[in-house]
């Protein structure tokens, strides 16, 4: 059986967004019984002359513990971070038979589309990061672009959700109305104004009013993140295109809140992506509801989805049930197995079969 390793940027890149992957690369360790690597602060050279050749990180890669195939999985955001991590394993490429990256935001910059393909292999990063043997991204708009760019195999691996851990259909759910991160501006002061007045009823939970760059504790953030998703009756997901105030998307794709909003067995409203692998990751009833077009119906519209109680409790049971039959992160780990051609570990095997038995019994 293979050996393994995950390589995460947990601590290079402690922002909201990194949590997701924290608990993605858990999943990885713990069904794959690999070994995390994390970078540490590289010591100060002993030639300050040299320093701004020296990679600011360093991972400390242990030795095989047996004579196995050695696999390296990095997960990482983007294409910055995947250098980061390589870089900071000096003789990696010796060392792993095989080494793959998952990469969540897979889009070049215009900046990197518009290089010449020469000019392009002469930097460190490109030269670095093409030397790999696959690369999964959760986008199929940009498997051409990526696979070009790198030079290497580019596999389609959909977004996830450890929904063992975090998944729930429970019916206590005092948060009517939850909306975080990316959102539509103008939908988002609305219900902001009309909710949280004090003479209304009702909570809308959003995080639009501030701006967080950086999380101390990660596991503390997601656990609270998840405890107020599991409370909260609908949430709120949008197509990058239709909520893309800065213009910094520029294909549409299924993102993690769509399976976060199932694995806390929510209904999602809003629009849901163009893009052709959303009808075939989320296909049944009510996996979107959209929003009327028309902003003056949106409230009255909440109101009677909301008034509407065995709609949302049906809802609450089928997402759940889909999202541990289908969009757990174990499923995730077992496509990247049959993609590489490899055998799934023995821990893999037994919580693939608990999910079964957890699906079958919600059937």
């Amino acid at each position: 059986m293979a050996e393994y390793y995950v390589a995460s940027a947990r601590s290079t890149c402690p922002t909201p967004a990194q949590g997701c992957f924290v608990e993605f690369e858990d999943v990885l360790v713990d069904s794959c019984g690999g070994s995390l690597l994390v970078p540490e602060i590289s010591s100060p050279t002993t030639f300050p002359f040299l320093h701004r050749f020296a990679a600011p990180y360093r991972i400390n890669v242990p030795k095989p513990r047996t004579g196995a195939e050695q696999v390296l999985i990095i997960v990482c955001v983007n294409g910055s971070f995947l250098y980061e991590l390589l870089a900071s394993m000096p003789g990696w490429r010796s060392r792993f038979d095989l080494v793959c990256a998952f990469i969540s935001d897979a889009w070049l910059p215009k900046i990197e589309l518009d290089k010449p393909k020469w000019k392009l292999r002469l930097t460190r990063q490109h030269r670095t990061c093409s030397s790999i043997d696959h690369v999964f991204i959760p986008l199929t708009g940009s498997i051409g672009e990526i696979q070009e760019y790198y030079g290497v195999p580019v596999s389609f691996l959909p977004l996830a959700c450890d929904v063992l851990k975090f998944g729930s259909n429970q019916s206590h759910r005092p948060i009517d109305l939850n909306a975080y991160g990316r959102q539509d501006q103008k939908h988002r002061k609305m219900l902001e104004e009309f909710y949280n007045a004090p003479t209304s009823s009702r909570m809308f939970y959003h995080t639009n009013h501030m701006m967080i760059g950086k999380v101390y504790d990660l596991y503390a953030h997601r656990r609270i993140f998840w405890k107020i998703l599991q409370w909260s009756r609908i949430t709120f997901a949008y197509d990058a295109l239709r909520a893309n105030e800065y213009g910094r998307f520029r294909i549409s794709f299924v993102g993690q809140r769509w399976f976060e909003g199932i694995t806390a067995g929510c209904l999602i409203v809003g629009h849901k992506p163009t893009c052709p692998e959303m009808n075939e990751l989320f296909s049944w009833e009510d996996a979107t509801v959209e929003v009327p077009e028309d902003e003056n119906e949106l409230i009255p519209w909440l109101e009677g989805l909301l008034a509407d109680k065995e709609r949302l409790g049906a809802a609450h049971l089928r997402n759940y049930s889909h999202a541990l039959a289908r969009h757990d992160w174990r499923h995730r780990v077992a496509t990247m197995h049959d993609c590489l051609k490899l055998p799934y570990p023995e821990q893999l095997e037994k919580q693939l079969t608990l999910i079964e038995r957890k699906s079958r019994k919600l059937a």
